[in-house]
């Protein structure tokens, strides 16, 4: 019996338990991981089946769209004097939406000339003044009322407020 009460029986049977609990373990751990690589996979798999059915109907919609808009024409007629009616041109395709470059393209004049224009055209006329839609917009971002110099409100505040 003293045999199996020696130190060295107790240091053996303690390390080969330790084993043992350390095997469960890796085993364990081993597992969990697969079933976290499992779920991820999964979870990659249908964020990838959303992106392409995302962007299919992108392109759907993008092709519709691109059959509801009606074709820009290509060429504006341009007008024997240069300055007043490339200017409204210029000014009716700004309020339009269209870029600088453009309505550069479209008229057959430099960006840098289109450019100017419209700087000329916003430092001499406020653009609050342009049109009832232009100014519209603008007051309602701003959030202020246009007041007339008596300080009730203006026409104009009037007529934003209504949109």
């Amino acid at each position: 019996m003293e045999k199996l009460m020696n130190p060295l029986f107790f240091a053996v049977a303690g390390l080969a338990l330790i084993a043992f609990l350390q095997f469960g373990l890796y085993i364990a751990l081993h597992h969990e991981v697969d079933e976290a690589r499992n779920a991820f996979e999964a979870k990659l798999k249908a964020r990838r089946e959303t992106n392409d059915s995302v962007r299919s109907e992108m392109l759907r919609i993008n092709e519709e769209l691109g059959a509801l808009t009606p074709p820009m024409p290509s060429d504006v007629a341009i007008g024997q004097s240069m300055n007043l009616s490339r200017r409204n041109q210029v000014l009716r395709m700004h309020l339009r939406g269209d870029s600088s470059s453009r309505i550069a393209g479209v008229l057959k004049i430099s960006r840098s000339e289109v450019d100017l224009l419209l700087k000329v055209h916003r430092t001499v006329i406020p653009p609050s003044t342009w049109s009832p839609a232009a100014a519209a917009p603008a007051s309602r971002r701003a959030g202020a009322l246009l007041a007339a110099p008596d300080g009730a409100p203006s026409q104009d505040a009037a007529a934003a407020a209504n949109h």
